[in-house]
């Protein structure tokens, strides 16, 4: 099927671009936050570190799945087209959109609900010494999220089969949907485009955005970065005060005055 859009034109240029330096940002941070997480998270932060440390690979591979294939979704052909000139993803057809949505959607799932056990671990961990309450209601919690996470995979794979090879039955069920809603149709096609774009680019910031609040938030990684920073500062402020340091050698001319007479010391 050929691309919806010019892949040389300006908008797609500077959406792949984008796409590339959010990732180059995302890739160059994870090392620090990796090391920060293993590495300086307390005692009490055992089964945090566990979890963020979990839900890492998934990030990982939807951020680089979005970098590789370079995605744009278009209304009148009903899909993803992948603009990327390396690997050409769109010469796959059917089946790589099916694996893309696939591995998008079902990653950021897990996420979410791994993002939603760091936060009742937390709230475990702080009220442990306000309120009293039974063994039993986090691990209640924890398995009733996975168990309507793996009811929701179920239903988003289905989903997305329907829409992969029969897209013109699921769009107009999702239409009808969407004109109970009173959306005026000439905005469906515009509706359909920014939001399924926008969720990707969203889904691409996304990893970068959750390593910087919790470098930032978390106490014990912000002592390491601001350590690391001005660790950093210090060499280089030490660097530059050597340079100052270094006298200029002495050469064997002396000016005096103006330069009107000079002295030469000739060693024999």
């Amino acid at each position: 099927m050929p691309l919806y859009y010019d892949i040389d034109s300006s908008a797609v240029i500077a959406y792949k671009l984008f796409l590339y330096l959010i990732a180059a940002i995302t890739f160059t941070v994870t090392p620090i936050f990796i090391y920060a997480v293993t590495y300086k998270s307390s005692k009490l932060m055992s089964s945090y570190r566990a979890l963020v440390l979990a839900y890492l690979p998934f990030s990982m591979i939807t951020t680089l799945t979005t970098t590789l294939s370079c995605p744009i979704f278009d209304y009148p052909s009903n899909g993803y087209h992948f603009y990327d000139k390396i690997i050409q993803f769109e010469n796959f057809g059917a089946a790589f959109q099916l694996v893309f949505q696939l591995v998008i959607y079902i990653c950021d799932m897990i996420i979410t609900d791994l993002l939603l056990f760091m936060l009742i671990d937390r709230y475990d961990v702080v009220s442990k010494n306000i309120t009293t309450r039974s063994n039993w209601i986090f691990p209640l919690c924890y398995t009733v999220i996975t168990i309507t996470n793996l009811f929701a995979i179920l239903i988003i794979i289905a989903n997305i089969i329907l829409f992969v090879f029969d897209p013109k039955d699921t769009m107009y069920a999702q239409f009808i949907v969407i004109k109970r809603l009173l959306m005026p149709t000439t905005l469906f096609s515009i509706y359909f485009n920014l939001s399924f774009n926008l969720i990707i680019v969203l889904k691409h910031c996304a990893f970068l955005g959750n390593m910087v609040t919790t470098l930032y938030f978390v106490i014990p990684y912000r002592e390491y970065i601001l350590r690391l920073l001005n660790l950093r500062l210090r060499q280089r402020k030490a660097k530059t005060s050597a340079v100052h340091l270094v006298e200029p050698m002495p050469t064997n001319t002396t000016a005096l005055g103006n330069g009107s007479r000079r002295i030469s010391t000739v060693v024999m």
